[in-house]
């Protein structure tokens, strides 16, 4: 009636949105899954209290973050937080416990969370990506704890949820990343690099450099004068 979504839960309506929609689908696997653990449906909406909601948490840390929310790394935090967002958005924060966490982790592992065509953009993802996910919603609240934004332990409560064991049937692993070959897979194709980008691919060869020492390195910081150059950085790049 009126075209809405709704399931029944120990004789319970839950409302879950226009019916056949992405949101509607999304929200009947939340219920789900709390269902299936055994904890009380969390509301759809948030309360209109002063309570910190999860997806409020998040929008905090990434307004406070001050490498702005563009920085890689605070990239990779929101997105490892997206499957959290769309199942427990609206919960209050300081209900997010280890057994929303591991609804989620279980989401992460089924692809749930997903919109069909997500799935096929992205595919499965590994063990270790999902474990780097959790360990990522972890630092959130982490962070809005050391703010006293939620209880005490709070995160701590969080980390009782066990990481992805090796070979877990349920998820692949990714294969170890091996050395490659300098004389067959290097070599060959520094003829079709620029004159820039072959260099520095050289010295860090030679130098046994990372691709960020790499590319903090100034002209001005490398003396030449001698038959071995010196490397000498004029500041910390850590």
């Amino acid at each position: 009636h009126g075209g809405g979504a709704r399931i029944k839960i120990n004789q319970k309506a839950h409302f879950l949105g226009k019916h056949g929609s992405p949101e509607s689908y999304r929200e009947y696997e939340r219920l789900r899954l709390e269902h299936a653990k055994g904890l009380p449906p969390a509301p759809k909406l948030p309360d209109k209290s002063s309570t910190l909601t999860v997806e409020q948490l998040l929008a905090e840390f990434l307004r406070c973050e001050p490498r702005g929310a563009n920085h890689p790394q605070i990239a990779r935090i929101a997105r490892a937080c997206t499957p959290m967002i769309r199942l427990y958005g609206a919960t209050p924060a300081d209900e997010f416990r280890a057994n929303r966490l591991r609804a989620t982790q279980e989401a992460m592992i089924s692809q749930s969370w997903m919109a069909d065509e997500e799935k096929e953009r992205c595919g499965k993802w590994s063990r270790e990506y999902i474990n780097k996910s959790i360990e990522r919603i972890i630092r959130v609240f982490n962070w809005g704890e050391s703010r006293e934004l939620l209880p005490m332990n709070t995160a701590a409560h969080l980390r009782t949820v066990e990481p992805l064991r090796l070979f877990d049937q349920r998820v692949h692993s990714c294969p170890d990343r091996k050395p490659v070959d300098w004389e067959s897979q290097v070599k060959p194709c520094l003829p079709w690099l620029s004159p820039v980008v072959r260099a520095m691919v050289q010295v860090q060869f030679l130098a046994g450099m990372r691709p960020g020492e790499i590319c903090t390195m100034k002209r001005c910081e490398v003396d030449t004068t001698g038959d071995v150059w010196l490397y000498t950085p004029t500041q910390h790049k850590g």
